[in-house]
């Protein structure tokens, strides 16, 4: 079987590039466990709020990291 994996997990998988260890782990929850933010809040004892701004935090450094060819993912 054939899977293809998104430039967006693919970057997720590069441990090395986010800010922090709290950054990677909220992200990789999100977008490879696939849990809700309430999920991982309670999981990570932090707020919703953070879980938030911690995605976002990710997601402007691939963003960034991947350049104007991937535009379209964002």
């Amino acid at each position: 079987m054939v899977t293809t994996t998104s430039p967006i997990k693919a970057e997720a998988r590069d441990l090395n590039f986010f800010y922090s260890s709290k950054c990677r782990e909220v992200f990789l929850k999100s977008r490879m466990e696939n849990r809700s933010n309430k999920e991982i809040a309670t999981d990570m004892n932090i707020t919703v709020k953070t879980v938030e701004a911690q995605i976002t935090k990710a997601l402007k450094h691939i963003k960034a990291h991947l350049g104007k060819g991937y535009h379209y993912l964002f």
